[in-house]
């Protein structure tokens, strides 16, 4: 029995040990798979971690794809676009030196209104506003014997358009009074073609239909727009041309007209001084004819304004000797004969023929077509052939063609036998000019 109970006692400890064993085995294995499932757990972890990353990164360079392509786009365009608007100026700019470099010789504005559409048609949308207006300006400058009208309406846009500075709108104005003082073919285009439309209507209308009234107003617009000399010893002419109209003025009236003629001219003064090296010798020409007019006609120092009308001369002829000078010189040869004869007579006879005889020789030769200068003739023409005083200037009219002849008679011959049908035969814009003459 003790020995049963021995082995008994040694076979329940081995079944113990055992189950123990067993049970270790147990947990060892169930150790083994959690710490698989958790090697397994972080293993899928970082594949998805691995697999965002990649996502990420394809993500990342897909968009520096298409950055890299729409940056490529838009340096092409940019490159593109830089190359049309250098293209443009450098259109612009040669055509406008085409324009102010014309002479006697050369000069063709038709070339040079081509020249300026195709800029503006090409380049239009590209052009800086200043570029854009001072070709507009240009352009309707070269149309301005051939096709007035267009060119006039051209201008006006110029100066209505607050786009462009105030400096291109007052050369635009001033470019229209030029006109005015230098065209004669259509006695109404004033009233019909200037003094038409926005902001230019109403100038007639506030003129109580005044053509000369309006005019004023329109150098005092280029005046507000852009102090210049020109406009300023405009408005003075025109005071003074009314005190010159108007004899019977009281000391008072006179006195007041006197006041504004003298107020324009010292703020032309101070002008001319500021500006004079940058003013191309047309211009100058022009401010001197304009000032020594103003000085005469208001009964002014004769000696002065006669030195103004010799430096107007001087001015003309400094180089380069561009159309313009051509253009303005002529004109105003003849405001300073008709000046010299009214206040010197005979006693000038020798200067008086001197600035007329380029004249004679001139209409006395037969000249090709092109080189013509149309607005003179009709200028001339209309002072011959005027039934009113005081035109077509208070300072050159009918009167002053005669005095003139009895001076210099091969003047009288040559002007009597102007014929502006004829004249202008040949002439690129002969049906034009016709149509508009009066």
């Amino acid at each position: 029995t003790a020995n049963f109970l021995k082995l008994r006692r040694q076979m329940l400890a081995a079944s113990s040990a055992a189950e123990r064993a067993a049970a270790a085995a147990r947990a060892a294995a169930a150790a083994a798979v959690v710490a698989a499932a958790e090697v397994a757990n972080i293993e899928c972890g970082h594949c998805r971690m691995l697999n965002i990353m990649y996502k990420a990164r394809s993500i990342i360079l897909a968009l520096a794809a298409i950055l890299l392509v729409a940056g490529g786009v838009y340096y092409y365009n940019y490159r593109k676009q830089s190359e049309v608007v250098r293209k443009a100026s450098e259109s612009a700019r040669q055509e406008q030196k085409s324009y102010l470099e014309q002479t006697y010789e050369d000069v063709d504005f038709s070339r040079v209104s081509q020249g300026a559409e195709s800029v503006l048609e090409n380049y239009g949308d590209a052009l800086l506003p200043g570029e854009r207006g001072m070709t507009e300006i240009m352009l309707a400058d070269s149309l301005s014997e051939s096709d007035r009208a267009r060119g006039t309406q051209i201008l006006k846009d110029v100066a209505r358009n607050t786009e462009y500075s105030n400096g291109a709108r007052s050369v635009a104005i001033n470019f229209i009074v030029n006109d005015y003082e230098l065209d004669y073919i259509d006695r109404d285009f004033a009233k019909g073609e200037i003094f038409s439309g926005d902001k230019f209507a109403e100038l007639l209308t506030d003129a109580g239909g005044d053509e000369e009234l309006a005019i004023r107003k329109l150098n005092e617009w280029s005046y507000a727009l852009s102090p210049n000399v020109v406009a300023s010893y405009r408005i003075a002419k025109w005071y003074a041309a009314k005190i010159y109209k108007n004899p019977g003025l009281s000391a008072t009236e006179k006195k007041e007209l006197m006041d504004r003629v003298n107020e324009h001219i010292a703020l032309g003064d101070q002008l001319f001084t500021q500006f004079k090296d940058s003013i191309p010798p047309h211009r100058s020409g022009l401010a001197y004819e304009l000032k020594a007019r103003a000085i005469h006609l208001s009964g002014g120092d004769k000696e002065e304004a006669d030195q103004l009308f010799h430096q107007s001369m001087r001015e003309y002829l400094q180089p380069p000797h561009v159309i313009f000078q051509t253009i303005y010189i002529a004109r105003s040869s003849f405001y300073y004969a008709a000046f010299l004869a009214r206040n010197f007579g005979s006693a000038k006879e020798e200067q008086i023929r001197m600035l007329l005889k380029p004249h004679v020789d001139y209409f006395s030769q037969p000249q090709e077509p092109r080189q013509r200068n149309v607005r003179l003739v009709s200028f001339l023409i209309a002072a011959r052939d005027s039934t009113t005083d005081h035109y077509p200037a208070a300072d050159f009219n009918k009167d002053d063609i005669k005095r003139l002849g009895k001076i210099y008679p091969d003047f009288k011959t040559v002007i009597a036998g102007l014929n502006f049908t004829e004249y202008v035969r040949g002439h690129p814009a002969e049906a034009n000019l016709n149509s508009n003459k009066q």
